[in-house]
């Protein structure tokens, strides 16, 4: 009686270990193919599905009053994320059939969803004789401004201004600024103080 005891026993107690080991075995391969997905939609989520060379965008405005363009020496679509990223760029902002601005980087992000094109590295723009440049600067066409919290230098004929964080408003033609703000006044309206 006591030998078949033990014998019950040793058989429920490698039975529970042969039920445990196999659910610890399932829940690390569970785990490792999550794992393994995750990694796989990562790597998905950063290669491009479409890549275009010299690429033309444009969206205008439902009232078709406002009008961006942009071109690109490259283009590369992800379509998950419904944005673009380009090489070489130029974004013109065009009013009324007229140009009215113009945004160029080494590089951008167009955001399809939030109407955002971030262009960063060197910024240069212009918006009729006004001219600006510095990093990193963020365009939204919905709300018609460019953004940046670097540093962004406005020259005009006559001045030049320089501000640690500014939002410029296309639509009112204002300025907001904040951060360091430095100006100068040229005494000779046809000299320019723009880098080369």
């Amino acid at each position: 009686m006591f030998k078949l005891k033990n014998f019950t026993i040793t058989i429920f107690t490698t039975l529970l270990l042969c039920i445990t080991a196999y659910f610890i075995v399932v829940f690390a391969s569970k785990k490792t193919h999550i794992k393994k997905q995750t990694e796989k939609f990562l790597v998905n989520s950063k290669t491009p599905e479409i890549i275009i060379k010299n690429l033309t965008l444009q969206e205008t405005t439902n009232a078709k009053h406002d009008t961006w363009i942009l071109t690109s020496k490259e283009g590369r679509i992800f379509k998950k994320t419904n944005e673009i990223e380009c090489k070489d760029s130029v974004c013109s902002l065009i009013r009324n059939n007229k140009e009215i601005a113009t945004l160029k980087s080494i590089k951008s992000l167009v955001n399809r969803n939030s109407k955002n094109i971030f262009l960063n590295g060197p910024v240069d723009g212009n918006f009729s004789e006004l001219e600006f440049y510095g990093q990193d600067v963020n365009y939204n066409f919905s709300n018609q401004t460019i953004k940046t919290d670097k540093s962004l230098t406005y020259n005009y004929p006559n001045f030049s201004l320089t501000a640690q964080k500014s939002v410029f408003d296309l639509k009112e033609n204002k300025i907001e600024m904040d951060g360091g703000i430095k100006s100068e006044i040229l005494n000779n309206p046809t000299s320019n103080n723009r880098r080369n």
